[in-house]
């Protein structure tokens, strides 16, 4: 089953196979926007390309496609954040994993501070 838009909360993730489709689901999310008082922020949202190396796709430069929300050009990139997990161009999970690593890090180093801190037998 295809599943073209996802959202949760505030966040919209839309996955088209073909540049017109998502022209057209950009189109339906202005309307909806029009119609309920809605806003994109066109400035927070990107466009992410995932396309296999090897095929003809790949030969498409991104500067030959153009998407625009409410007359804003989408900015592309290869790597972006989507609730707390970091997607890329090559559907890698390198950077998803340093990312939650580096934040597993941050949160053992404060529980150690502060046990430190109440407990300085263990310094």
């Amino acid at each position: 089953m295809y599943t073209g838009a996802l959202a949760h909360a505030d966040d919209v993730v839309l996955l088209a196979s073909i540049p017109s489709a998502l022209r057209i689901m950009l189109r339906i999310c202005e309307d909806f926007a029009k119609e309920f008082s809605v806003v994109f922020n066109a400035s927070k949202s990107v466009c992410l390309r995932v396309i296999k190396v090897t095929s003809k796709a790949s030969k498409i430069s991104v500067d030959d496609l153009q998407f625009t929300l409410d007359g804003n050009r989408l900015a592309f990139t290869d790597k972006c954040s989507h609730l707390g997990h970091v997607l890329t161009s090559r559907l890698d999970d390198k950077s998803d994993i340093l990312s939650r690593r580096n934040f597993l890090c941050g949160k053992v180093n404060n529980v150690l501070c502060i046990l430190l801190s109440v407990t300085p037998w263990l310094s």
